[in-house]
């Protein structure tokens, strides 16, 4: 299972070709809080490391495992760059991203064009590295910056001052969960490096 944090400018109009919410945004009333998520996904993970490993796989618990095993992010929300996970529609038509499906960040259209083509676009390439380029300064000094990698760029809203770039609104939540879970996440590691199984933390915890 996965747990995907509803994020959503309110009033933000959808005949804007491209998406990049003002200073005066507001966050739509059935958005998750900034720390919301994070709270949440502390919360199942308590319940989660003491009587569900190997039992119930979580996305969000097995990636970052794997992080803090030296794999790259399985997910391309905490990936150093984006741009794999392009969206067709059904007309052909191939977008950057399925959180970016605005005129100004389509590509071209599988009808009259090759996927590896439009995949390996110039245009795809800057979209991807942008995610890396645009971090903001507190971003690239943070702690967790090498697990969260600055999150989705899409929930980068939040102006901060003295910054040319935005901060991911979820930044709370990410800070939160990867701070929180650190000490376990190090305690599982230790255990599968030496030949055992991310189970067994419950026998230590429990």
């Amino acid at each position: 299972m996965q747990f995907i944090p509803i994020v959503e400018v309110a009033n933000y109009s959808l005949q804007r070709c491209d998406y990049s919410p003002g200073k005066n945004y507001r966050m739509a009333p059935f958005s998750v809080p900034a720390d919301g998520y994070g709270h949440f996904l502390l919360d199942v993970f308590t319940e989660w490391v003491r009587q569900d490993v190997g039992r119930i796989f979580v996305r969000e618990f097995d990636n970052l495992l794997g992080q803090w095993l030296g794999y790259p992010s399985t997910s391309c929300i905490h990936t150093e760059t984006c741009g794999t996970a392009m969206i067709v529609e059904a007309n052909g038509d191939v977008y950057s991203c399925d959180h970016y499906v605005y005129p100004d960040y389509r590509l071209g259209n599988v009808n009259k064009q090759p996927l590896n083509q439009i995949a390996l676009s110039t245009k795809q390439q800057k979209f991807g590295k942008a995610k890396k380029e645009t971090l903001t300064k507190a971003c690239e000094k943070c702690d967790v910056r090498m697990i969260c990698q600055g999150g989705c760029p899409k929930h980068r809203i939040v102006n901060l001052k003295g910054e040319k770039f935005k901060q991911n609104y979820l930044c709370p939540s990410y800070q939160l969960f990867f701070r929180q879970t650190a000490p376990l996440m190090h305690h599982m590691r230790e255990i599968i490096q030496r030949g055992g199984l991310a189970e067994d933390i419950m026998k230590i915890i429990n």
